[in-house]
């Protein structure tokens, strides 16, 4: 699973924890379990990780942990919902982690799919085709895009020469670019202008 330093993580990897603290004095129990002195040692093995454990981590700090984590909103899906109010923001592409990130925690349910930002051309091996055409709630409402999100260099001759002149916003680790109102065509995905 990778080594994660962010606690935001913890929810991916939370079970393993729970097999960790719990698993020993259980395989114990179960190995030993016709014994009454191990029966009775397992589970005194387990009263003293939880012992340490809650001693360690005390119980007010798990909880505002838990808490903490579960209302977890990152800054870039935050600056996108600031800026969806401020700029109309509709819907916008990125490449694929932000993109995820955006349209996971945004809670102004701003779409924002993954594209290769070279050419701004769906990268849809990873999602469905539909998803860059139609708005997800309503699948008969054609989905508008009108910006961009990089955090790495991208072709401002490509962004020119498709929207002419288009707004420029610096955030803290990512430049999101305001463009004219386009969607995908149908047949070969190819940006068509509103």
């Amino acid at each position: 699973m990778g080594i994660y330093f962010d606690y935001s993580n913890i929810r991916y990897n939370i079970f393993v924890f729970y097999l960790l603290i719990g698993s020993t004095s259980y395989i114990i129990y179960v190995i030993y379990s016709n014994s009454n002195i191990f029966k009775y040692l397992s589970i005194s093995v387990l009263l003293i990780i939880y012992l340490f454990s809650g001693i360690k981590y005390p119980i007010t700090k798990i909880y505002s942990g838990i808490k903490q984590n579960m209302n977890y909103y990152p800054e870039i899906a935050s600056i996108v919902d600031t800026l969806s109010e401020e700029k109309n923001l509709k819907a916008g592409l990125a490449e694929y982690w932000t993109a995820r990130v955006v349209t996971m925690f945004s809670k102004k349910n701003i779409v924002v799919n993954h594209a290769y930002l070279g050419s701004l051309s769906p990268y849809h091996f990873l999602n469905r085709i539909d998803n860059y055409l139609y708005t997800p709630k309503f699948k008969d409402s054609i989905l508008i895009y009108n910006f961009i999100v990089y955090h790495e260099s991208i072709d401002t001759s490509f962004l020119i020469s498709t929207f002419g002149n288009y707004e420029k916003i610096n955030c803290k680790n990512h430049i999101i670019i305001r463009t004219r109102d386009f969607t995908f065509d149908k047949n070969n995905l190819s940006i068509i202008l509103k």
